[in-house]
């Protein structure tokens, strides 16, 4: 059995255009478009930013400035440390009574499903 080269001729012997998008006019609304917060990637609005005022010794002020440190990042920072102390040591003291039942069960009698361990 023969090719057939005809076969394979093309069946369009012009480009096709394309299609025009069919202009919808944008529906009118009486309200204003919403802003929207700025999200960050665990989708939770970027916090926002208070003015304080802090007294610090203007010589210290002055050698962090000149050592290009940002004092509001700096400030920042120490405070969460500060703070996430402070949480974890309420969290134990709102739970000592949980820690301390679960130490008195683990002396008595040995970690739940220890005989499953491997190690």
């Amino acid at each position: 059995m023969q090719d057939n080269p005809a076969r394979y001729k093309k069946t369009r012997s012009k480009p096709m255009a394309p299609k025009a998008i069919p202009k919808t006019p944008m529906p009118a609304t009486s309200a204003p478009a919403k802003i929207v917060p700025k999200q960050r990637a665990d989708n939770r609005a970027k916090p926002r930013k208070s003015a304080v005022n802090v007294s610090i010794n203007s010589e210290l002020a002055a050698e962090a400035k000149a050592a290009g440190i940002n004092l509001s990042a700096t400030l920042e920072a120490a405070l969460n440390a500060e703070l996430k102390s402070v949480r974890t040591a309420k969290w134990q003291e709102d739970n000592r009574g949980a820690i301390e039942s679960i130490n008195t069960y683990v002396e008595k009698h040995g970690l739940p499903l220890a005989k499953y361990r491997t190690w």
